[in-house]
Order: structure tokens, then C-alpha cells, then sequence
């Protein structure tokens, strides 16, 4: 038997005769041409359900294991039902080895692992999100309670009062009738006023002789401090009854009055060239305001005491404010944060300015002494000359000269 390449297949067979002298000692028996049919036939579905690899597998298992005549036998039974048409090999099916398989199998697995681990991922970031949701949740629960807590007391507080107003509504009715009794008698003397006034207008008409030009009333306690706008057209008054009052000065009227302070305004002064008001009370806090409007823009809390004085410094960008127990703060505008907190106490401090370059703070103590301070360094010294309290201090246009007056009515010039 010769085994040679073809198109058909790796081998093909020869016509082979074997001698009945043989050397093999195997004896041959005649197998009939319908005993083949019928063994062909009865194996032809088992045949045909292996694939090449099959077969491959077993001519190389019977070529390593040196079982030649099986082999031989194998060949030439799979070659003859190849040429006689029995086996389809068009109707057999790919069988993948087992290397293919486990390949398949363990991409598979990672494809599994994957999706595991996102998933793990996922329920990770649901696990961190539920509990900052509960954390919220429990932060909005205690400050509902707060609000709810706030809340009862101020309805307590506003039965109190009106148990209160009712224990007064006598005395403020006889107050009502005197009012209006005094208003009549306001008219009356508001005529003879205006009658004065015009004669006095009649004989003097000279500012020069110390005449006054103009009042402006509508404050119902002390007022503490004015300011006048960079224009001239306008000026803000701020008082003890809690408010502040922008005045238009060629209407001679207020403009428009500022409530928001819980308790006395101190201080009051314009941002040169702006409309922007800042003010200070003692209600330990500052307010910027839109003088066109009437309106808070922005609060500054951080004050511990009554806030006795506010200033800005030449660029707006910076606040300098001072309170009753020496306590003077640096506040930046722009993130309406303190930036520094200077102790000079423990004497109330009552008037704070900055130079016009912004590197000298001056504050007037009521130790009798003034007070500077480098903005950079924070170093301070003490100017003593005073024998009372320092009301008031300011520097000069140059920043040359440092003006303090105080409660025993001298006026120092400082260099």
C-alpha cells in the first residue's frame, strides 16, 4: 500500500495484492461485497458524524503508539467510503478542540469578571451616595428642628408683646391725642417760621454771617454721623433710632430711609464716586447698601461688641470697623470676609481712618491715647497727648498729618 497527497484528501489507496506466502502471521478472511455494504451502512452515521480533527487525531494517536496495521485498516476503510460516496463531509459540523473551547470559555469569564467588578463599582458609588443623602437628610433635620424650635419662641415671644401692646393701648391713645395736638401746634409754627424766615432772607442773604441754610428733619432720636456724597447733591445720616436717611438736598426731602440694623446706627459714609453706603451698629454688625434703591447689598458678622465705627479704604476694596471692646477688623469687600483682627482694647475704640495710601490704620481709644497700626505688619504704637478719651482722628488729603479730637476739647496734630 502506498500512501501519496491528492486533492481529495492527505492519502488515497493503490490496488494492492497480498501473497498468500506472507510473512503475517494474521490471517485474512474474505469479507463478501453485501457483508461490506451492510457494515458501511450500519457505521455510515457514525461516520459521519466525525470531523476531520477526529480522524487526524486518531491517524497521530495509531502513528505515536506504532499500531500501523490499525492504521493501515483505518485508512483504507475511510478512503473507500470517501470514493464510494458514504461519508458527507459537506454535513459535517465544526467541532472545536478543547483549547478553542476553554479560549471561548475563559473570555467569557473575564467578560463575566468584568461586568462583576462594574457592578461592584456601582453599587460602591450607590453605597457612598446613600449615605450623603442620609448625612443631608439629617443635617436638614436638625435644622428644621432649629427653624420649628425658632419658631415657637418667636410665637411666644409675639403673645408676650401683644399682651404687652395691649397693657399700653390707653397711654399711646392719650400719646395719639397729644401728637396731634402737637402737630397743629407744629403747623402753626412751621407758619411763623417760614414767616421769619422770609424776612430773615429779606435782610440777610449772606452764608458768609453763619446763617443756616438748611434742615433736615425726619430722624426720631440722636443722629450720630452724616456724610456727604462725592457729587454734593446728596447726604446720609444715620441715627439712634436705628435707621439711616439719604437726603436729596435740592429737593430738601429724604430720598430714601435704610432699615435693617436691629439697634443704633453708629456710623455711616459714602464709597467716593459710587452709590455703595456702608454703616455700622450696634447690633455688632456693617451693611453695605445701593443708596438708589434703599436696599442691603451685603452684612459683615464677626463683631463680638457694639460696632462703633466703619471706614473704606481709598481703593473700596478693604473695611476697617472698630467696636466697644477695642476689637478692630480688616473685612474684604469682595469675599465679604474678615481678613484680620486687631486687639486694642480692652478700652472701647471709637473712631477708625485709613491713610490715603491704605498702609496706616489710626483708632481713636478711649484710653486718651491714639492708636496706628501698619496694614502689612500689623505693628502698633500708641500717640499720647490726650488727657480723656479720643473721639475722633483722621489723616490728612497728603497722609502726612494724623488730626485726633477728643473729650477734653483739644485737637492734636500728629506728624
Amino acid at each position: 500500500m502506498a500512501a501519496e497527497e491528492s486533492v481529495d484528501g492527505p492519502y488515497y489507496l493503490e490496488k494492492v495484492l497480498i501473497p498468500e506466502d506472507s510473512e503475517d502471521e494474521y490471517t485474512y478472511d474474505e469479507v463478501s461485497v453485501d457483508d461490506e455494504l451492510s457494515i458501511t451502512e450500519g457505521e455510515e452515521d457514525l461516520e459521519t458524524a466525525v470531523p476531520e480533527v477526529v480522524d487526524d487525531f486518531l491517524r497521530n494517536y495509531l502513528v505515536k503508539m506504532g499500531m500501523k496495521r490499525t492504521l493501515d485498516c483505518f485508512q483504507t476503510e475511510w478512503f473507500e467510503m470517501i470514493h464510494k460516496g458514504l461519508i458527507k463531509t459537506d454535513q459535517m459540523d465544526f467541532v472545536p478542540d478543547a483549547y478553542t473551547h476553554n479560549q471561548l470559555l475563559e473570555n467569557e469569564l473575564k467578560n463575566i469578571q468584568r461586568e462583576r467588578d462594574s457592578y461592584k463599582q456601582a453599587a460602591f458609588e450607590a453605597g457612598e451616595t446613600i449615605v450623603k443623602l442620609q448625612r443631608e437628610r439629617d443635617f436638614h433635620r436638625m435644622q428644621h428642628k432649629r427653624l420649628v424650635q425658632e419658631k415657637d419662641r418667636l410665637i411666644e415671644d409675639i403673645k408676650k408683646l401683644k399682651k404687652h401692646y395691649a397693657s399700653y393701648e390707653p397711654a399711646l391713645r392719650q400719646l395719639n391725642d397729644k401728637y396731634q395736638t402737637a402737630v397743629r401746634q407744629k403747623m402753626l409754627v412751621s407758619l411763623e417760621r417760614d414767616r421769619a424766615f422770609s424776612q430773615v432772607q429779606n435782610l440777610d442773604s449772606d452764608f458768609a454771617k453763619g446763617r443756616c441754610m438748611l434742615s433736615l428733619e425726619g430722624h426720631i432720636h440722636a443722629t450720630w454721623a452724616c456724610s456727604f456724597h462725592s457729587c454734593g447733591d446728596f447726604v446720609a445720616s444715620c441715627s439712634m433710632d436705628n435707621t439711616a436717611k439719604v437726603w436729596d438736598l435740592n429737593s430738601e426731602r429724604c430720598r430714601c430711609t435704610l432699615r435693617g440694623h436691629v439697634d443704633s446706627v453708629n456710623s455711616i459714609s459714602f464709597l467716593p464716586f459710587s452709590n455703595i453706603l456702608l454703616t455700622c451698629s450696634a447690633d455688632k454688625t456693617l451693611s453695605l447698601w445701593d443708596a438708589r434703591a434703599g436696599l442691603c447689598a451685603q452684612t459683615f458678622y464677626g463683631h463680638k461688641h457694639s460696632c462703633n465705627y466703619a471706614a473704606f479704604n481709598a481703593t473700596g476694596d478693604t473695611i476697617a470697623s472698630c467696636d466697644s471692646f477695642g476689637v478692630v477688623k480688616l473685612w474684604d469687600v469682595r469675599n465679604v470676609s474678615a481678613m484680620v483682627s486687631i486687639d486694642t482694647g480692652p478700652h472701647p475704640s471709637n473712631q477708625v481712618a485709613f491713610s490715603p495710601n491704605g498702609r496706616m490704620l489710626a483708632v481713636a481709644s478711649n484710653d486718651g491715647s491714639v492708636k496706628t497700626v501698619e496694614v502689612a505688619s500689623l505693628h502698633m504704637s500708641s500717640l499720647i497727648a490726650h488727657d480723656d478719651a479720643v473721639q475722633s482722628v483722621i489723616f490728612d488729603h497728603k497722609g502726612e498729618y494724623i488730626l485726633s479730637a477728643g473729650s477734653d476739647g483739644a485737637i492734636h496734630i500728629w506728624s
